[in-house]
């Protein structure tokens, strides 16, 4: 057991002493679960800044540059305990702190070679003295620039450069003449090295092109240190990058002059005094001296803690407890160090293995495909909170450290059962993130198509996931990921959509009775976690999926518990039919009423309701399907008896509140048509309804005509609505309906609930 005090090391270090570590002879490596360099503009940008902000600080102040540092936080590292035997130096796994130390490397690139741009500015000064003394400054910052990127390994005939940061694939630092660097960071850092010694004489020369982001990045920076730094301009070319700017009457204060290396090599005291007073007062080389001095605060002023622990798995419980400045890593990216360890551990290698294959398809879709940060955590919680139900059948949070431990957790659970499981782990944690982003994803669902053979069913699954979709309900994940990932391989498309078909009729039925969720989240977990018949994988991911049935048979259990007691037709109208769904879900209503539509007709005995018997399918009386769900006709719920009534209403239908938010006091219009027919008198709707429903353009006329006999003007931006839109065949039942009443919308909701049973309880009752 490791002593408390040997547990990590914490000290304060300026980014010079950091880069350097003590020797010279320091590496950081990047292991390989950390994602490449991602920092954007705006994160630069507000490095920069705090840079230039400490400087001019300390450039007003006359209390010396104790006084003003730029602190930028935690930096963790770990004992490289897999590095090159060759290597005689010490290299350091960085845990957390790239982003920052990748930005602060480029910077010191960035200032290298402007100055080097801008030494023959020396050449303008008059006083020989001063010349020298900045000859001298600009050799000693290019040095300690030059050292902050590249070390040195020591031979018996030369030193060999290699670049500080390398990615964990780079096993190179004990090489020379036939180091390879394929990671861009490192292939970057490299040829500034080379640069840097006189091998090359352009940097970035046209060969690092494929460094796209990192040059990108370097470029930006180095427009923002020459317009700000060395021309030193006061006002921004843009708000965004607004950076503080020191004049030169500031160079003689003592922070300052605190920040010149070499001034001790002009004479004594009062000599120099008179040289800082000379570069004071004449502009000949301004720009280069801000340059040395923004390049000295860099080195010396910028701060951070280091961390260091002796392994990666202590530098990992080091990074879970702190709070550090950059972008925590998300759940899945702690996990990979543990896999990596795993394949390297088993006398195989990672690289090549099954496990990268699966991984990177979970990076893929997860970790890469997000454009934010934000997203991208926000993205992987989701995932593994469903994965914790995919895999045991268990509730997990969104606590990012919980995540991460349980993650590890449940890693080490299944290599307890063997290699092969601990693989099969990783396997279904990449197929449950492949089910995610093509089946709970909008786009993607509008873009699935099958063979033309299975048109019907592909437009089923296509309904129905995205009516689950836009329910919000992520809980039904894993339990439709887990009939996919056995099905889909098998080429059992039908099977895969019988299982939608069942979670799809068992949401809308459910909700029907209650409105809101009320604990039907509990009642999908329960599926994964079932005792007799669980369908998540289990520790051993050997559990068997229930079929079809089975799983039908759970949901019809789950409808006849308690409180619903559910286990037929008439005891699930007496609860649907009190349920005011229009103030609960308009997603639930909107499916409920499609599906009451669904294959039916008007009823010529009973006006205002529907009838499915005897009516032979047709396409304008398919309801049940993708395009109509996402048809802009049928987007909004309105109340035809309205919540405010005008006048001219029955006024039973407002003695009870539920009567007028029932489903038979509902129907679905355009979004535009239904503000435009507001809070309008029965008398007046029904000719607009009419209207809407008209089969030909001789019918729509006449309906309008009928109107204006009647005196109801339809203003012209109403008209022109009604004459431009496609026929509502889902209005049929209104057109003869003489009065609206309470009696009607009692006998519609118990209609239109009828129907819409008769549609969904087949997918789940026998």
């Amino acid at each position: 057991m490791i002593a408390v005090p040997e547990i990590f090391k914490a000290r304060a270090d300026s980014f010079g002493e950091t880069m350097i570590g003590g020797s010279g002879v320091v590496s950081f490596r990047l292991p390989e679960y950390q994602r490449l360099y991602d920092w954007n503009k705006a994160n630069v940008l507000r490095l920069l800044q705090d840079c230039s902000r400490g400087l001019a600080g300390l450039a007003t102040s006359n209390h010396g540059s104790q006084h003003h540092y730029t602190f930028l936080g935690t930096v963790i590292l770990a004992t490289d305990t897999n590095k090159e035997p060759e290597f005689e130096g010490k290299s350091l796994l960085v845990v957390d702190g790239q982003q920052r130390l990748t930005t602060l490397m480029l910077l010191s690139c960035v200032l290298f070679k402007t100055i080097r741009n801008h030494e023959t500015d020396i050449e303008n000064v008059s006083d020989v003295k001063v010349q020298e003394w900045l000859k001298a400054e600009c050799e000693e910052q290019l040095i300690r620039l030059y050292q902050c990127t590249t070390g040195q390994r020591h031979g018996l005939s030369q030193t060999t450069p290699f670049p500080r940061l390398v990615r964990s694939e780079e096993d190179i630092r004990s090489h020379s003449s036939d180091s390879r660097y394929t990671s861009d960071i490192a292939s970057f850092f490299n040829e500034f090295g080379l640069y840097c010694k006189g091998a090359c004489e352009e940097f970035p020369s046209t060969a690092s092109q494929h460094n796209s982001y990192v040059l990108s990045i370097f470029e930006y920076i180095h427009d923002l240190i020459q317009e700000y730094v060395y021309q030193g301009k006061d006002t921004p070319s843009s708000e965004e990058a607004d950076l503080p700017v020191i004049q030169r009457d500031t160079f003689g204060q003592i922070g300052c002059r605190a920040l010149f290396t070499k001034l001790d090599s002009v004479g004594t005291e009062t000599d120099q005094k008179r040289v800082v007073a000379n570069i004071a007062s004449s502009p000949e080389a301004e720009g280069l001296i801000r340059l040395l001095l923004f390049s000295a605060y860099v080195v010396q002023s910028v701060v951070l803690t280091i961390v260091q622990a002796p392994d990666e798995d202590i530098a990992f419980e080091i990074f879970d407890a702190l709070n550090t400045t950059g972008e925590p890593l998300t759940a899945l990216e702690t996990l990979k160090p543990h896999i990596v360890r795993f394949e390297s551990e088993r006398c195989t290698s990672y690289s090549g293995s099954e496990s990268e294959s699966w991984w990177g398809r979970l990076e893929t879709n997860v970790i890469n495909a997000e454009q934010t940060p934000d997203q991208r955590q926000r993205k992987s919680k989701e995932l593994v909170t469903n994965f914790a139900l995919y895999y045991l059948g268990e509730k997990l949070g969104s606590d990012l450290g919980l995540q991460r431990n349980t993650l590890r957790n449940y890693f080490t659970r299944a290599g307890r059962h063997g290699d092969n499981v601990a693989r099969k782990l990783i396997k279904s944690l990449a197929r449950l993130s492949d089910f995610s982003v093509t089946y709970w994803d909008k786009e993607c669902i509008n873009g699935l198509a099958g063979p033309v053979s299975q048109s019907a069913e592909y437009d089923a699954l296509k309904l129905c996931m995205r009516f689950i979709i836009d329910t919000n309900t992520t809980t039904v994940i894993p339990i439709l990921a887990r009939y996919w990932d056995e099905f889909d391989e098998m080429d059992e498309e039908t099977t895969f959509l019988k299982a939608v078909k069942a979670v799809t009729a068992f949401l809308a039925l459910r909700r029907a009775m209650t409105g809101g969720t009320q604990r039907i989240d509990s009642d999908f977990r329960s599926i994964m976690s079932h005792t007799d018949v669980p369908l998540c994988l289990g520790s051993g991911m050997s559990n068997r999926i229930p079929n079809i049935d089975e799983l039908r048979s759970r949901f019809r259990e789950l409808l006849a518990a308690r409180p619903f007691n559910v286990r037929g037709k008439n005891e699930w109208l007496d609860q649907a039919r009190e349920t005011p769904l229009a103030n609960a879900n308009r997603v639930i209503c909107r499916f409920l009423l499609l599906a009451a539509a669904h294959n039916a007709l008007p009823d010529k005995d009973d006006p205002g309701l529907m009838k499915s018997e005897g009516v032979i399918p047709s396409d304008d009386r398919k309801f049940l399907s993708y395009s109509i769900w996402t048809d802009e006709r049928y987007t909004t719920l309105e109340h035809v008896a309205p919540s405010n009534p005008n006048g001219g209403w029955d006024a039973g239908v407002y003695q009870r509140q539920v009567t007028r938010d029932t489903i038979g006091n509902l129907v679905l219009l355009p979004e535009r048509e239904n503000q435009s027919i507001g809070n309008s008198p029965w008398n007046k709707k029904k000719l607009f309804y009419q209207a809407l429903m008209a089969k030909t353009e001789r019918e729509r006329e006449s309906a309008i005509t009928s109107a204006e006999n009647q005196g109801l003007k339809f203003p012209k931006r109403t008209l022109d609505l009604i004459r431009g839109q496609k026929r509502l065949h889902i209005l049929d039942p209104l057109g003869e309906v003489d009065e609206w009443t309470a009696q009607l919308i009692e006998e519609r909701t118990e209609n239109t609930l009828s129907l819409a049973w008769d549609q969904l309880a087949t997918w789940i009752f026998d």
